[in-house]
């Protein structure tokens, strides 16, 4: 007597398909999780081989800042003058005046 699949379900039983397409899903399942394991390996080492020494990797970490904030300075200059960011940056020595101002008044009381 054989069994289908929705009354051993209904009783409990553990179904495992074993059709061909279940399998193939299996499969690229698998492989796809292999090939970001794979990935994931290959970058740590391409990271650890190019990381360089403490200094070297401060020397880089500062060279991309001044790099950011070249082309941030230039995209600031490149907006109309009363574009909020630019009336911003040119007042920020302004707002720390008033700053130190507040600061001393709280001070005083």
């Amino acid at each position: 007597m054989t069994r289908s699949i929705i009354d051993a379900v209904a009783e409990g039983a553990a179904v495992m398909p074993t059709t061909k397409g279940f399998l193939m899903k299996k499969a690229v399942v698998g492989g796809l999780v292999a090939g970001a394991i794979l990935a994931a390996a290959v970058a740590a080492a391409k990271n650890a081989q190019s990381a360089g020494s403490p200094e070297e990797r401060e020397a880089k970490k500062a060279a991309k800042r001044e790099e950011m904030f070249a082309k941030m300075q230039a995209s600031m200059e490149a907006m109309p003058d009363d574009f909020p960011p630019v009336a911003l940056m040119d007042n920020i020595a302004a707002i720390r005046e008033t700053t130190e101002r507040i600061r001393e008044l709280l001070e005083k009381d």
